[in-house]
């Protein structure tokens, strides 16, 4: 047995650790596939993928560990766990069928669109929901990092529990091996946890071994500042930091990495397994890593994010996404309050919010999106103006439309609308109007998206496929255009097939409508820059 003295708030402790004999040696072999790791009761969700449960260790508070296993203390090793047995950890795959659940069946409308990459229909339009990094922003330096640190605010509560999240900032060795990083979780991990906020820094080597100190329990609102610092750029000693501001308690991580090469950062990271449903994600929607510091041998340096769905999957991810500045990451997902993964519009609605076309509504800190809610006029040009990839454009000094405001939240996009000459407008006694607060009916709707598309040619039939839109009709043929091109297929009532060109248009049949639009790449020749072109 070895004893070991330690002072904690001036009490001095003494823990009894088991001898450690040296360990055996071991020939390492590769992990097996994700599909199989996944499976297996010996392997274990880490934030840096699966790892061998027997090769993840805690490390006690005060004490130093190396690449190799040995964990010290005071000067004394007390542990000594040598090599894995495997040579890696087992990230999760990219998704091959993202795109496929674009598909998303109108409510009593089911079009399912087409697929981007095959041109057929998807056999579901239901995706599963992935494991692993989701959303995430990442810089390469070009001088090697000496330094990286940042702060966020631990996000809402998840409104069920079942699912392990991670959140954190880190920085990776060049080639991307072995990684440092302070990690906020909710759930159980190999670091223990619960159905409750907690953090924990971890160092994984790049060759099997997985460590991390042991948790610190937090809650929801308060700011938690992490580092990774090392003393110079040919060190490979790195000390991993987290401090919650709200008690000034945390934890520091002393790590030996063996690795000199170190100049991947990443801003955020949205990471989660066993997610079933959405309603498992923090309910705000989002967080934030801000006063992101990076420095280099150089100097402070000024990085250059990419952001993005880490997975390639915002499908199977529950909308994941990323933005970020030189000095910020946020992270945005769905949290599902109101948008089940089994709801008929789940997969569109992941879409319009993975690639920005809505934001969502936030009411007392929960992401909501209101599907069954009517788009109005103002937001329908909201939606049209960024489906065509948001265009640069100056709005105009004085309106065209006596009840637009050049102040109005809509009025950048109802002008843009207007000069393109997709709205004309409603002619209120003298003068014209828009009438923004007014909902968008299925006649007006199919008039919007036919003139955005560039108002192609198109001869409509002359016998009308609907039993309530007569070839006389108003709309009848932007509504047959849509029909003819897989956008809608009406909407069957007692054996009659109808379009109801007078229903508002609600925001989950919104979000199918611009799905099928983009996967057809029908606006495309007019607006290149367009979401999906």
């Amino acid at each position: 047995m070895v004893l070991i003295s330690i002072s904690l708030a001036g009490t001095v402790m003494t823990i009894t650790m088991p001898a450690q004999a040296d360990p055996i040696a071991v020939t390492q072999v590769a992990p097996p596939s994700y599909e199989v790791a996944s499976r297996s009761p010996d392997w274990a969700a880490t934030p840096d993928g699966l790892a061998f449960k027997p090769c993840i260790h805690e490390v006690p508070d005060g004490a130093a560990v190396s690449a190799d296993g040995v964990v010290t203390l005071n000067g004394t090793t007390i542990a000594n766990y040598g090599k894995c047995a495997y040579s890696g950890t087992v990230s999760s795959p990219s998704s091959s069928t993202a795109q496929s659940g674009l598909s998303s069946a109108e409510a009593g409308d089911p079009s399912p669109a087409l697929s981007p990459t095959t041109g057929s229909v998807p056999a579901t339009a239901q995706a599963p929901l992935s494991s692993g990094w989701w959303a995430t922003s990442w810089w390469t330096s070009s001088p090697q990092i000496v330094s990286v640190s940042a702060q966020w605010v631990v996000p809402s509560n998840p409104s069920a529990n079942g699912a392990l999240v991670y959140l954190f900032p880190s920085i990776e060795t060049t080639e991307m091996s072995a990684i440092v990083q302070p990690v906020l979780q909710w759930g159980m991990s190999p670091a223990g946890g619960g159905n409750y906020w907690a953090i924990a820094d971890w160092f994984v080597t790049g060759d099997g071994g997985v460590y991390h100190s042991s948790l610190q329990q937090t809650v929801a609102g308060r700011t938690i500042v992490g580092t990774m610092t090392r003393a110079s750029g040919t060190s490979s000693d790195w000390t991993v930091s987290f401090t919650d501001t709200a008690t000034g308690q945390g934890k520091s991580f002393p790590a030996s990495t063996s690795l000199t090469s170190w100049t991947q950062v990443q801003g955020g990271v949205l990471e989660a397994y066993g997610v079933t449903s959405c309603t498992q994600l923090p309910q705000s929607g989002t967080a934030t890593f801000s006063g992101i510091e990076i420095t280099s041998t150089s100097g402070k340096m000024t990085p250059s994010f990419t952001a993005g769905n880490y997975s390639e999957s915002p499908l199977e991810s529950c909308g994941a996404s990323a933005a970020a500045t030189n000095t910020s990451t946020t992270l945005y997902w769905a949290p599902g309050v109101d948008v089940s993964t089994t709801d008929t519009f789940y997969s569109s609605i992941m879409w319009a919010y993975s690639t920005g076309l809505t934001a969502g509504s936030v009411v007392n800190g929960v992401l909501y999106y209101l599907p069954s809610n009517s788009v109005n006029r103002g937001s329908m040009a909201a939606f049209l103006y960024r489906l065509a990839g948001s265009p640069s454009w100056t709005p105009p000094v004085k309106s065209p439309f006596t009840d637009v405001a050049t102040t109005d939240t809509f009025y950048s996009p109802i002008t843009w609308l207007y000069s393109k000459g997709i709205t004309a407008g409603i002619v209120c006694g003298s003068s014209v109007c828009y009438q923004p607060s007014n909902p968008v009916n299925r006649g007006s709707m199919s008039a919007f998206l036919y003139r955005l598309a560039g108002s192609p040619s198109w001869k409509a039939p002359t016998t009308s496929p609907f039993a309530d839109v007569k070839t006389t009709d108003t709309f009848y043929s932007s509504i047959t255009w849509l029909y003819s091109q897989g956008i809608t297929a009406g909407v069957t009532t007692n054996g009659v097939l109808e379009y109801q060109p007078a229903n508002p248009v609600n925001r989950g049949s919104m979000a199918a409508f611009m799905s099928r639009m983009s996967n057809k790449q029908l606006y495309c020749g007019t607006y290149t820059y367009g979401i999906g072109c």
